[in-house]
């Protein structure tokens, strides 16, 4: 921990740490992930960069934590790898079992979010989080990638639907939903895609 009087680390981040940390809580916050930030923690591993973080929670006693970890971009290449961006976590399994609910049985569709540009992976990151909850098997694309490439990736993934996210829907408040099984493509009110996919 460190000492009292030392000047906050938060204090002395570059510009571009400074963005990519703005967009990590951009991104908690879309995806409905309740967080604090805490500039005195500390990781026991010096191959961290940019983002350390903990789960914890106040279910389970005075050990708080249940997953801790961080984000290494360099220690594969480090050691002797390719030159790719890597994050790490370490999880107290019997903590996290004693927080686990009674979740709804998973739905045989699996569904894609391909999202185009920074506002609608943050969007998509909630909607796949109200997916989830509904109980439906669903994955997005993190990376800036083309929509060709991301239908390219579900397809290939074996994914029933895609749901297509970019500035023209959510202008219109509104996604494009692709059924891969019967060929056919709809547009639906964003509210109502979780009850719309449960239903089909």
């Amino acid at each position: 921990m460190p000492e009292k009087g030392h000047p906050p680390i938060l204090d002395f981040l570059g510009e571009e740490s400074r963005r990519h940390f703005e967009t990590v809580q951009k991104s908690l916050v879309a995806a409905g992930v309740a967080f604090k930030v805490d500039p005195t923690i500390v990781r026991g591993l010096d191959y961290y960069q940019r983002t350390v973080f903990e789960f914890t929670s106040d279910k389970i006693g005075a050990k708080s934590a249940i997953a801790a970890g961080g984000r290494y971009d360099s220690l594969v290449k480090d050691l002797g790898g390719p030159d790719v961006p890597g994050t790490g976590v370490a999880i107290g399994m019997e903590r996290l079992m004693m927080l686990c609910p009674d979740m709804p049985a998973p739905n045989e569709k699996k569904i894609f979010i391909a999202a185009l540009g920074e506002k609608a992976r943050e969007t998509a990151s909630g909607l796949a989080r109200d997916l989830r909850t509904a109980g439906l098997s669903c994955s997005l694309e993190y990376a800036e990638r083309s929509l060709k490439s991301q239908l390219r990736k579900a397809d290939k993934g074996g994914f029933s639907h895609v749901v297509i996210l970019g500035d023209e829907e959510l202008r219109k408040n509104e996604v494009q939903l692709k059924d891969f099984r019967k060929k056919t493509e709809e547009k639906i009110p964003i509210g109502e895609l979780t009850s719309r996919l449960r239903g089909l």
